[in-house]
């Protein structure tokens, strides 16, 4: 789960980041554990390892944090130690997510007694002590808040005011009209975002590519979440530093094997609207059978909905072809005939 919060599949995910984006804290405390030999880590993280879209006075503020870190867990004699170890670069991580929406993220890592008690280079580490610490820690976020209140809000209110002073101009275009599924699917995280998604007024070709209106999806640019969607976006090939403790790539469109192009026209745009297309596309009745191109996105999900009510589907071990429409490998066949539902039935899991 704390590899979701940008990809958000996880139901789980869904709600959290439903949640951070009604709320927008101000700071977000990421609570884990290391190996059992360790002590007590907080962030920053190695600065070598930060993003370049993450301001330098998040980490400046994330320094300052950390003194009232250093402070209490002086005071009940905790081994600690920040700056030398993790980095602070994937986006979709709970202790960086919020470095890209005008929060302050901060990972905190406790030596893990793996249970009630474990032996360690630093001695006997049991459970309750662990839990200390952790809770050492949110306490003196909390203290942290208070005593730099106007500085966490200044800076929340600054991360906005200079991302609308970017070039943010134009807009991204994405889809793949062969499996209107796949493109659906991404564009429903960045929705899950408050990242606003236009339809496509017309068919689109840029640089080679075609886009089909109601196959394809137009991001403006300028919106508030600007900076989040350029780091969803964004091929970032050069680093500051090589090594990498997390994930160093996650190009969306790339991950969906999808055509996209950042230098799109806002012009091109329209309103939302995806049930026209999902019902000018729904399927018709049969009495003899159903087909279903293995390509498409949802096709794994619906032959398993299928397979577990008892449906007997067969898949094509060849090319073939029906009244002028080709078929590929892999394609699935569910007979009408002999089977636990009716036409009707079937035909409603594919509407």
């Amino acid at each position: 789960m704390n590899r979701d919060w940008l990809p958000v599949q996880l139901p789980e995910s869904q709600a959290r980041i439903e949640t951070f984006h009604n709320w927008m804290p101000n700071i977000l405390t990421d609570h884990h554990e290391m190996g059992t030999n360790a002590t007590f880590f907080f962030q920053p993280g190695i600065p070598s390892r930060t993003h370049p879209l993450t301001p330098a006075m998040n980490q400046q503020l994330t320094r300052e944090i950390g003194n009232f870190h250093a402070t209490e867990l002086n005071k009940i004699g905790s081994l600690y130690y920040t700056e030398e170890s993790y980095d602070d670069f994937y986006y979709g991580k709970g202790s960086t997510f919020p470095d890209v929406n005008g929060s302050i993220g901060i990972l905190f890592e406790q030596a893990s007694s793996r249970g009630h008690a474990q032996n360690s280079e630093n001695g006997v580490l049991t459970f309750p002590f662990t839990i200390r610490n952790q809770f050492t820690a949110g306490i003196s976020t909390l203290k942290a808040a208070v005593s730099m209140r106007q500085e966490i809000l200044d800076y929340h209110k600054k991360f906005y005011a200079d991302a609308r002073k970017e070039d943010n101009s134009g807009a991204i275009i994405f889809g793949d009209y062969t499996d209107a599924s796949r493109t659906d699917a991404l564009a429903d995280i960045l929705m899950r975002h408050k990242i606003e998604v236009r339809s496509l007024k017309n068919d689109v070709t840029k640089n080679g590519k075609t886009y089909k209106k109601d196959y394809a999806y137009i991001v403006p640019k300028n919106q508030k979440n600007s900076r989040l969607i350029k780091a969803m976006f964004e091929k970032r090939t050069t680093f500051q530093d090589s090594l990498f403790y997390d994930i160093s790539a996650w190009t969306f469109p790339l991950a969906f094997d999808m055509d996209y192009d950042e230098n799109a026209s806002l012009s091109d745009g329209s309103t939302f609207d995806r049930s026209k297309r999902l019902d000018s596309h729904s399927s018709t009745t049969s009495d003899y059978a159903y087909l279903m191109p293995w390509n498409e996105y949802k096709t794994p999900m619906i032959l398993n909905l299928l397979l577990s009510e008892g449906i007997r589907a067969k898949v094509a071990m060849e090319n073939f072809s029906i009244e002028g429409k080709d078929y590929d490998y892999g394609t699935i066949l569910i007979p009408v005939q002999n089977q636990k539902w009716d036409s009707g039935g079937i035909c409603r899991l594919f509407r």
